[in-house]
């Protein structure tokens, strides 16, 4: 951080004239002050250089977002597409199975009448 201007002098004159304090005291207080100011407070320019900072860190953080946030869209977008691939092959196999089971069913009908058709005959 930057040093902040303070005039001591006119502090410790002020502190002797205004506050009634003795020249020793508004001296200790003006250079206490003044310490304080000096390693403690920023300054305008210490307030920009982080403002600055702070605003690069934020285009940063927001190019590597974006980034992640189109490699997770392609990775769902890869993940939709095998899932819709992986139903319609179940469908298929459902399908296939239902056909199968239809052919079973109506074999098992053609026996049964055929059956039945031969126990008439034969009583």
């Amino acid at each position: 951080m930057s040093a902040v201007a303070f005039d001591t002098l006119k502090l410790a004159r002020d502190l002797r004239e205004r506050g009634k304090l003795t020249t020793e005291q508004a001296e200790g207080v003006a250079e206490a002050l003044s310490t304080a100011f000096r390693d403690e407070i920023a300054t305008k320019a210490d307030v920009q250089a982080v403002s600055s900072d702070v605003r690069a860190t934020e285009e940063r953080l927001d190019t590597k977002i974006d980034t992640v946030e189109e490699r997770l869209s392609t990775k769902i977008d890869t993940v939709e597409e095998r899932l819709n691939a992986k139903f319609e092959s179940l469908r298929a196999d459902i399908a296939r199975r239902d056909d199968r089971l239809t052919i079973k069913l109506g074999g098992m009908l053609v026996v049964a009448v055929a059956v039945m058709a031969s126990l008439v005959k034969l009583l």
